[in-house]
């Protein structure tokens, strides 16, 4: 198993796509094939199935996402560590490296506004980093990665130490389970949700830092707002359902992104929360003492780009 292999796999599983996920990497599709069909040769099972409408991630290959994740966060992190002692052999490319958490649609939009503005702007080569939850403002501050992406919160938690842009808003969404009663609407109101299904939990992982948001009850729009404010950078495994200690099935609905393209909602039911203003921000941030050429030349490209 190569740090490539994961690389293409999560790739894969984001773009659903096999020519945009070959196109991202510079390969062709032959070869990124190649790469995955040898992984799932080691691991003895199927990742990926091929449709008319693209790639499907199968239950194996959904079982495989988060330990791909784990498992190339672990090889960044050993390569920091050998470039911070100077035990590299040979000198690493100078790169202009963007990190992102593997929420949403965020690495769609972030190989976009690569390939239309930033490698041409720059004038170095662009390349993308998935980093662990909650790391992503000290890479930055520590100068391991050149820019980065979270929720406005997330900076504003350092005072003036960044700057930021407005790069991405998702609107967000109700997913229940297929069989849900109501799988068949496409959209439902903040009251309707109070009064008619007060007793039904969201369902959000289990993080001690974010215990109090556990089964958070819908009470009303400031719950579903402090909610999303968080959901950026949680990277929650979503269950398909979930089981009590007397072996009943518990009502949980999952409050996500309208961009949520994660495989283990793929077989959940996406209903529009009808308020506009109930929305995610992220921001495209750097540090704001970094006053390197390359930072300069990529605020030009966030202008070109008409970027916020």
């Amino acid at each position: 198993m190569t740090k490539q292999q994961l690389e293409y796999f999560l790739s894969a599983a984001e773009f659903c796509n096999l020519s945009k996920a070959a196109a991202y990497h510079y390969v062709s599709i032959p070869t990124f094939t190649r790469h995955i069909n040898d992984l799932e040769e080691e691991l003895s099972t199927k990742l990926f199935v091929r449709t008319n409408r693209g790639l499907v991630i199968t239950e194996a290959g959904a079982l495989f996402h988060p330990v791909a994740r784990r498992t190339l966060d672990l090889m960044y992190d050993y390569n920091d560590l050998i470039l911070e002692r100077e035990l590299m052999v040979g000198n690493p490319l100078d790169r202009f490296v963007i990190g992102y958490y593997p929420f949403g649609q965020m690495f769609v939009h972030f190989t976009q506004l690569i390939d239309r503005y930033l490698s041409v702007w720059i004038k170095k080569p662009c390349s993308l980093r998935c980093v662990r939850t909650g790391q992503m403002t000290r890479m930055v501050l520590e100068g391991t990665l050149d820019v980065g992406a979270v929720s406005k919160p997330q900076i504003e938690k350092h005072g003036d130490a960044f700057e930021s842009r407005l790069f991405f808003r998702s609107r967000c969404v109700l997913l229940v389970d297929k069989d849900h009663e109501l799988a068949s609407r496409d959209n439902i109101s903040i009251a309707e949700l109070k009064e008619n299904y007060a007793d039904y939990s969201l369902y959000l992982p289990v993080e001690g830092r974010l215990e109090n948001l556990k089964d958070h009850k819908i009470q009303d729009k400031e719950d579903i707002r402090e909610i999303c404010r968080h959901y950026l950078d949680l990277l929650p495994e979503l269950a398909a359902e979930s089981i009590d200690a007397r072996r009943n099935r518990k009502h949980r609905m999952i409050i996500g992104t309208s961009d949520l393209m994660r495989p283990e909602i793929q077989n959940k039911h996406i209903i529009e929360i009808e308020n506009g203003c109930v929305t995610n921000e992220v921001r495209l941030f750097w540090r704001k003492d970094n006053d390197s050429e390359s930072i300069r030349r990529f605020k030009e490209a966030l202008d070109f780009a008409d970027i916020k």
